[in-house]
């Protein structure tokens, strides 16, 4: 499954609540697209880092990890190619609240 989520940098929202449930299974894999701020979770994520609180909990990151150069503002041709690519089984778009 694919689920494409902002923003980018894990630092709030769907992509983080998502990263929360998925991040302890290695079959999982986050892709960063591009810089993350120091401090913010995607940095974190970036780093290396295999445990990290969020909100008080602990998590294990199992999943894996790749920064991919990916703006946020891709057009309809950037993302299509994105998931000719990737070949998902099943794919989520996610832009913005519940």
């Amino acid at each position: 499954m694919l689920v494409l989520a902002t923003p980018g940098m894990l630092h709030g929202g769907t992509s983080m609540e998502i990263f929360k449930e998925w991040c302890s299974d290695p079959r999982n894999k986050v892709i960063i697209p591009g810089y993350c701020i120091k401090g913010t979770l995607g940095n974190h994520v970036l780093s290396g880092t295999k445990k990290i609180q969020i909100e008080g909990k602990n998590y294990d990151i199992n999943l894996k990890v790749c920064k991919m150069s990916f703006s946020a503002h891709a057009d309809h041709r950037g993302i299509v190619s994105l998931i000719e690519y990737l070949n998902p089984k099943k794919i989520i778009f996610v832009h913005g609240e519940k």
